[in-house]
């Protein structure tokens, strides 16, 4: 490794050393299990009971691996809702959420002041202590140290390495209350051994996903958000250098309006030539754990350099009723005019349309069903592909699951899909099943194994795999995972199989700091060769 990147890694180590310092609240970890999933949310078992607080944020993890980060928005006593961020594979009913819960430290007269009303008051009458809300800034979120890198052992010899630093932070309590700041980025370096035709041997991918400065309390008369944001009102608009303000007109009615310029979305820099904005209503009604309802319909347009790229109506809703049963809908409706009317020969376009029900008639089971379909449509920078190169059939999918608690900590689940295509006989088809505890031999043990199976017109083929993980001391947890993966390429007549191996490790040293780690073996396929990741960090 290069004496520049050495000092990178002391620089970033260094202030995540810096950062673990500031960070003065007590951290506590709740765990929690995800019993809804909607488009860009989820749905938790946990709430402000257990100590859950808006603006808290943990991992959502499958077999003891982060495949998202979910960020507390509304709380009940008994559950919570979390956006979803960082997603890296399909969030799940039943997946565990790792919730960093972090509580204020008391400040000295905080302490006075209770130790006071306690010798005031009868025995009889003493409320338990409550620790006070710190008056100044809560500053909260995680700062990693990491590095990615690949030992290539087949003919392509491919290797590289990618030191990098991961950064979320939210500052809560700015000037004693209000707005909150939000920052959210990656920081990577890659090198590579090989070097592709326009593709550099080194070069940094720096990625900021959210800077922004936001006021978003149910309730509150005026919510707002400014700078870069991903706004939880509406899918479909994406990432936006802007703002959105949201004004309640009634007790449970918000309407608002949205507008800025959307970054480039393959390095998340500044992009001035795509514009989009917009104007919304949402409604909501009733409380997590009992029975909710809460719509939304849109209207927005996206403009590149000034001309139509595409304009739309959204709608989505979600309804609730306790745990038993939820529903979610939503659509995409493109409106059409000009160059666009022209193209698709009719006014209004169907783009997307989502409907997913889970029903628990047992507290043991579960049932999940749901729908979509979705058709690519042009953008102004697309709008002269040709027909054979953009496909504009319509692409409809349909899945269903059944999720079991089993006696001796155990769990099951099978799931099923397919999906279709118009003008084209052949499908897609899809299902896995797996089966769990957490708790072999009541040992601590996760044991866990999973199968897929797969069909389509190129491919057809399965994926077992088995996931073995234990707690071993001072809250570290070490894992071993074998997969393998076998089909066939219809279009060549080929069949390939490989298989691969991972070792993993996450230990939570202190109450901030923090490490993890993998490494994989993975052979067949015409590929073979070693995966690496490590990460140092602390959460405050």
């Amino acid at each position: 490794m290069s004496i520049l990147i050495k000092k990178s890694l002391r620089w970033l180590v260094a202030l995540a050393a810096a950062l673990c310092v500031i960070g003065s609240a007590s951290a506590q970890t709740v765990t929690a299990t995800i019993t809804y999933v909607a488009t860009s949310s989820v749905y938790l078992d946990k709430g402000a009971a257990q100590g859950v607080q808006k603006g808290d944020s943990g991992e959502v993890l499958q077999k003891g691996k982060r495949v998202a980060t979910a960020v507390v928005l509304f709380v009940s006593d008994k559950s919570s809702s979390c956006a979803l961020k960082d997603v890296a594979g399909t969030v799940r009913v039943g997946d565990e959420v790792s919730l960093h819960v972090t509580i204020a430290p008391q400040t000295p007269q905080a302490v006075a002041d209770t130790a006071a009303k306690q010798v005031s008051a009868p025995p009889s009458v003493i409320a338990p202590v409550r620790k006070a809300k710190t008056a100044g800034a809560r500053f909260t979120g995680s700062v990693g140290v990491q590095i990615l890198g690949q030992i290539s052992h087949d003919a392509l010899n491919y290797n590289y390495y990618q030191p990098g630093l991961a950064l979320r932070a939210k500052v809560e309590n700015i000037f004693g209350a209000g707005p909150v700041l939000n920052a959210r980025m990656n920081l990577r370096r890659n090198h590579r051994n090989l070097p592709r035709p326009g593709v550099p041997q080194t070069e940094w991918l720096s990625r900021v996903y959210e800077v922004s400065l936001s006021y978003d309390a149910p309730g509150s008369a005026i919510n707002y958000s400014v700078g870069r944001i991903l706004s939880n009102r509406m899918a479909g608009i994406g990432y936006l250098d802007g703002a959105l303000l949201g004004v309640q007109v009634a007790n449970a009615i918000e309407v608002g309006a949205f507008g800025g310029t959307q970054p480039d979305l393959r390095t998340t820099d500044l992009r001035g030539t795509v514009t989009k904005g917009g104007a919304y209503a949402t409604y909501q009604h009733g409380s997590y754990g009992t029975q909710l309802v809460n719509a939304t319909l849109a209207a927005a347009g996206e403009y590149y350099k000034g001309q139509i790229s595409r304009e739309f109506v959204y709608e989505q809703a979600n309804y609730l009723w306790t745990d038993q049963l939820s529903a979610y809908q939503s659509v995409e409706m493109n409106v059409n005019r000009g160059w666009r009317k022209t193209a698709n020969s009719s006014t209004l376009e169907l783009t997307n349309l989502l409907l997913n029900v889970r029903y628990s008639p047992l507290h043991a089971v579960a049932v999940t069903a749901s729908y979509d379909n979705r058709t690519p449509y042009r953008t102004y920078e697309t709008r002269t592909l040709a027909d054979s190169l953009f496909d504009t059939s319509l692409q409809q999918g349909y899945k269903l699951g059944v999720d079991m608690r089993l006696p001796w900590a155990m769990q099951a689940d099978v799931q099923g899909g397919l999906r279709t295509r118009r003008g084209d006989n052949t499908t897609t088809q899809t299902g896995s099943a797996g089966l769990s505890t957490r708790d072999l031999l009541k040992q601590r043990v996760f044991l866990g194994a999973r199968v897929t199976a797969f069909s389509s017109r190129f491919s057809k083929g399965y994926q077992p795999s088995i996931t073995v993980s234990r707690l071993l001391f001072n809250r570290l947890t070490a894992g071993v995972q074998a997969g393998w993966d076998v089909y066939d390429l219809k279009t060549v007549n080929q069949k390939v199989s490989s298989n691969w191996q991972r070792i993993n490790a996450d230990w939570m040293m202190s109450r901030l700091l923090y490490a993890s780690g993998s490494y994989e073996f993975y052979r067949g396929g015409g590929l073979s060769g070693n995966r690496y990741y490590a990460e140092l960090g602390c959460r405050f």
